[in-house]
């Protein structure tokens, strides 16, 4: 019997994964620490609620030139580097303590550990390695920001309260730099480089609905759709990280127990690591489009659910909406790196570039307008009901760019059909 050895490419996977892992430290991560410094160092709400404007601020200027940052190291490089970023984030929240000028030095290292860290130069491997199980891939990548609710978040907590909140930040630095190790020793960009070629092949016919899909041209977007496409990713943005950020927030404002929302959150991560991988299962079965559909319009409902419980504050609306959340919450980071697969894979990386700066443009404006909202009104319900709409937004505009490409690809066969066959007539008419 023939030994099949493991293919690389699922190395490189592991790899995205830990990297996303170590990114989400200064995102969903962060908020565990910001608790910590209120508690230990007196810091108020407002100033660590800064931290995170900062981090949002600083990871939309470093989307601006993650283009030119990854052409300049590479996206192996650019990984280890946005490592040590995160590393360095530490290191000054440490020196630093109740200096806020030095800790909000450390959330502007944060942004750009984040912008260059996360999905994006994940989402750039694995389109150099993978044909076949690409969406598989990818989910197992996103699955290291649920790593962070299911693990570092109760760690972290408990170095907390058993040593303070300095032990938790050497912890981490160690975690950044291990992780920057790992992926300078088995990163490698391309499957060349290995001598091995993209899993699948160059020519794989991807399976959906049961057929055979033959292999796709390469595709374009048009001006004025891969602005629609940008903007989409803006909604996502704001529907996104900030929606998480603000679930104790939003359920704790509406009147519900602090300790019900702590287990309901955690059931939450449980659901949404296990929901990552299925989705990429669900986009290599049935296709980007019609699993945007679905998960798009989904994710919308159950943000809306979420909003609903300022109005009607029950414990099982509450787990409604977190659960709905974590099953279709994917699409919110592993929608716009397929779209732009499908949509503008002759320009991917740069697209994908564009596309990463609208999402922490959306992210900067969400991490302020939900909190402002409450100020006037006592709760989040309006906030959150405004994600709701920015999500079922971003959803209809990614339907509209698939449906003019799939325009654009039946007019171009018509105009190659129409062409052969004046071709034929030619061709006849010389031979009669």
């Amino acid at each position: 019997m023939k030994n099949k050895k493991l293919f690389y490419g699922w190395i490189i996977t592991a790899c995205c994964m830990i990297s996303v892992t170590g990114a989400s430290l200064v995102s969903s991560g962060l908020s565990t620490t910001l608790n910590a410094m209120r508690q230990e160092l007196g810091f108020t709400n407002t100033q660590t609620g800064l931290v995170l404007t900062i981090r949002s601020i600083s990871a939309f200027f470093a989307a601006l030139v993650s283009a030119k940052y990854f052409e300049k190291l590479g996206i192996r490089m650019g990984m280890v580097v946005a490592m040590l970023f995160g590393a360095f984030t530490f290191l000054l929240f440490h020196i630093g303590g109740a200096n806020l000028l030095i800790v909000y030095a450390g959330a502007v290292l944060s942004g750009i550990c984040y912008s260059y860290g996360m999905m994006l130069p994940a989402s750039m491997l694995l389109h150099n390695w993978f044909n076949k199980s690409r969406g598989v891939a990818l989910s197992i990548a996103s699955a290291g920001t649920a790593v962070v609710s299911m693990v570092f978040a109760p760690v972290i907590q408990s170095m907390v309260n058993e040593s303070g909140i300095f032990s938790a930040y050497r912890m981490i630095i160690v975690v950044f730099i291990a992780i920057a190790i790992i992926d300078f020793l088995f990163i490698r960009e391309t499957p060349e480089k290995l001598g091995l070629e993209i899993y699948g092949g160059k020519d794989y016919k991807h399976e959906q609905d049961g057929k055979n899909v033959e292999p796709r041209e390469a595709t374009a977007l048009s001006g004025g759709w891969l602005i629609g496409i940008v903007i989409a990713t803006v909604c996502t943005g704001f529907a996104a990280s900030p929606y998480a950020a603000n679930f104790t927030n939003h359920y704790v404002s509406a009147g519900i127990d602090t300790m019900a929302v702590a287990k309901a959150i955690s059931i939450y991560g449980t659901v949404l690591i296990i929901s990552k991988l299925v989705f990429g299962v669900v986009v290599d079965k049935i296709g980007t489009y019609k699993t945007t559909i679905l998960y798009g319009y989904m994710c919308m409902l159950a943000i809306a659910v979420a909003a609903s419980v300022a109005l009607f504050p029950r414990v099982p609306l509450m787990y409604a909406g977190l659960l709905l959340s974590a099953i279709f919450a994917s699409i919110q980071t592993m929608g716009y790196p397929n779209w732009i697969v499908d949509l503008d894979s002759q320009h991917y990386n740069k697209t994908i570039s564009k596309c990463q700066t609208g999402y922490q443009f959306g992210a900067v404006v969400g991490s302020f307008i939900p909190g402002v909202i409450a100020d006037i009104t006592g709760n989040y319900g309006i906030g959150f009901a405004l994600m709701a709409l920015a999500m079922g937004i971003s959803t209809t505009l990614a339907i509209g760019a698939y449906r003019s490409q799939t325009k654009k690809r039946k007019k171009k066969k018509k105009n190659k059909v129409w062409i052969g066959d004046i071709l034929i007539l030619l061709i006849q008419r010389r031979h009669s």
